[in-house]
């Protein structure tokens, strides 16, 4: 049974991992997607655009919030919950310890990140700046878990975390529309439908590339923390490993029948995303779970 401060940051960290894969997830929304549905989306363009610039501002304020959080979480982790209630503790781990080093520069890129995307919201020619910043948030990530110190596991962490945010965050972002999009262009809402479809079917090369990235960034490193095949079934950090692993299959599996079916919803303009997408958000969200848990247990 794991103990109080497990969970708490482990928790903490998952939804610092998920409020980043929003924004990278926005970005990839303004950049890889809106250019290709342009002219189907029409004068809904720049509804589309404020709505997946809210939906970063969102992340990112959240990312700050979490930031601290996290502060917090690894005192109660390190100290036990008297330790928690010191300033002194939280001092010591923030300000004179190893981990409290990294956590700074992650405070840091936290901050210039909500910054930026605060102003995109506001002036559209920063979204270069707010997605310079999301990159940059990503790339403190590694400071804090296991690939610190080793630059290629550091890189190859990056690109899994962009990877998920281009794949998973883009799937929330545009689901999310329907709520980050209110009293924008007049009858944005009924059309809202099929624009969601339209994105949906121009979504799968972003989609194929950003999984094959992911793969590709996951395979190797868990190779290297695993050690051996039988550590996957016999010890716990293999067990989780493999129920990551199940739960993106699923996730794969939901994206390949939703592609099917948003192919086949071509030119119905009243056509709704399928309840399938909403699964497949669902299992990304557990992935983001599972996956904060597996990076706060030691590998074999």
């Amino acid at each position: 049974m794991p103990d109080l401060s497990f969970v708490v940051e482990a928790g903490v960290k998952a939804f610092l991992y998920a409020s980043i894969l929003l924004v990278v997830g926005a970005s990839a929304v303004r950049w890889l997607l809106l250019p290709r549905i342009r002219i189907e989306a029409g004068s809904d363009a720049q509804t589309i655009e404020r709505s997946a610039a809210r939906v970063a501002l969102v992340g990112a304020a959240l990312t700050v919030g979490l930031c601290a959080l996290r502060l917090w979480a690894h005192t109660l982790s390190a100290f036990g919950l008297d330790g928690a209630r010191s300033w002194t503790s939280i001092r010591l781990v923030a300000v004179e310890s190893r981990w409290g080093h990294g956590w700074q520069q992650q405070l840091l890129a936290s901050t210039v990140l909500l910054v930026a995307t605060g102003t995109s919201a506001v002036v559209r020619a920063s979204w270069p700046l707010a997605t310079a910043a999301a990159i940059y948030c990503v790339s403190t990530l590694p400071l804090l878990g296991h690939a610190n110190g080793h630059a290629a596991r550091m890189g190859l962490d990056v690109l899994h975390v962009l990877g998920a945010g281009c794949w998973l965050g883009t799937l929330a972002v545009v689901m999310a529309m329907r709520f980050s999009s209110t009293n924008d262009a007049a009858g944005f809402a009924e059309r809202l439908g099929a624009i969601q479809t339209a994105m949906l079917r121009r979504f799968s090369p972003v989609a194929l590339s950003s999984a094959a990235a992911i793969v590709m960034s996951g395979l190797v490193p868990a190779w290297i923390y695993v050690g051996s095949p039988t550590n996957l079934y016999s010890t716990r950090y293999g067990r989780i490993l493999l129920v990551k692993l199940g739960l993106v299959g699923l996730v794969g599996a939901c994206g390949f029948v939703n592609w099917r079916r948003v192919r086949r919803a071509a030119g119905r303009t009243n056509q709704r995303p399928a309840a399938l997408v909403t699964i497949e958000v669902g299992l990304a969200i557990a992935v983001v779970v599972v996956t904060a848990f597996l990076t706060e247990i030691g590998h074999p």
